[in-house]
């Protein structure tokens, strides 16, 4: 059986792959087909990488936008 520590640690999960997968949509929707070693190090992005590069996707206008940023901040 879980315990509360389990279930938190649990939910916690499921809010950051959800957020993953909202911010992959919407470079998706800005940028269009997202490159695979470009996805790869979309999720190896913490938290706080992740909350920045939402931020950075709504000036994301191609691949070649989302590349750069990713190189300098991952």
């Amino acid at each position: 059986m879980y315990g509360y520590a389990n279930l938190g640690a649990a939910r916690e999960e499921g809010r950051e792959e959800g957020k993953l997968a909202f911010v992959l949509c919407q470079l998706r929707r800005a940028v269009g087909q997202i490159l695979e070693n470009d996805s790869q190090r979309t999720r190896r992005l913490d938290r706080d990488g992740l909350a920045a590069l939402a931020e950075a996707l709504l000036d994301s206008h191609a691949t070649s936008d989302l590349t750069a940023w990713l190189k300098c901040h991952v």
